[in-house]
């Protein structure tokens, strides 16, 4: 239900799935928090933090609980739920994935990744060299699978691009039947690309060539 209640969602945005737990982790961004639920959706417990506004993203790994906000990344402990780290930055952050060695955040404007360690310290900023964007295109997700970092950008023209971790494109996806620009995306087992299309208000499933496999919801 919506709402601001122990057990309701104000404004969900992000969702993951503890590997070990199979607990589901919903960023309740208007509320400011992150709800807990059991999968067959029994309301856990939420997590907050004075730092944790607006969070957007969840990426759970075996140790840790990653929240990614609009200028931050709060890191707690996936068994005790407590506060680790936090990394803080004053670029728009768009995005989060992990390997075993490192955590990388995308940056909106700047159409780059921030390469932490799995502490949130910065290695380096990596640049994305694609010449398939203009002024306004903006970054609005990422998501990694085998050792390939898929990238969500604003143009219509080629709105999924992949690119080696060290920022060099390696390809282009163009979707088939894309109406708007992608809000979230996520790559699956098979390497398929489940995106959110914002102006459509449905979820898309394209295989990784892009073809449209399936569709999911509708607008209301």
């Amino acid at each position: 239900d919506r709402g601001k209640g122990e057990n309701q969602l104000k404004d969900p945005f992000g969702i993951a799935v503890d590997p070990i737990t199979d607990r589901i982790y919903v960023a309740d961004n208007n509320a400011h928090r992150v709800q807990i639920f059991s999968r067959d959706g029994h309301w856990i417990r939420c997590l907050r933090d004075e730092q944790m506004l607006r969070p957007k993203l969840i990426d759970i790994t075996y140790y840790s609980i990653l929240v990614q906000c609009n200028y931050v990344v709060v890191k707690f402990n996936r068994s005790t739920l407590r506060k680790e780290t936090i990394y803080k930055t004053n670029n728009f952050l768009s995005g989060i994935c992990t390997d075993s060695m490192n955590v990388f955040v995308g940056c909106n404007k700047e159409i780059e990744l921030m390469k932490l360690t799995t502490d949130l310290e910065q290695v380096k900023r990596i640049p994305l060299l694609t010449e398939f964007k203009r002024e306004d295109t903006r970054l609005r997700d990422i998501s990694l699978a085998r050792d390939v970092i898929y990238v969500a950008l604003t143009t219509t023209q080629y709105p999924i691009q992949a690119f080696s971790k060290e920022g060099i494109l390696l390809r282009c996806v163009v979707p088939e039947d894309m109406l708007g620009t992608i809000r979230y995306m996520c790559l699956d087992t098979q390497l398929n690309i489940l995106v959110t299309d914002r102006k459509s208000s449905d979820i898309k499933i394209f295989s990784n060539e892009g073809q449209l496999i399936s569709k999911i919801g509708k607008k209301g």
